[in-house]
């Protein structure tokens, strides 16, 4: 058992790597951020749909 960069090290001797894309992990406060932020969207265009004015 390995790191997932010993495996791709190991996979460049024996097959044709396409590419390797490394992406960073988002921290949890910007994780809910995001959810709180598409929570609000979707409250707010569903009053916009209805015809309500949204209190903002």
């Amino acid at each position: 058992m390995g790191t997932s960069d010993d495996y791709l090290v190991s996979a460049v001797k024996e097959k044709d790597v396409l590419g390797v894309r490394y992406v960073q992990r988002k921290k949890l406060a910007e994780k809910l951020a995001g959810a709180s932020a598409d929570a609000l969207d979707r409250v707010l265009l569903k009053w916009i749909s209805r015809g309500q004015r949204p209190i903002v």
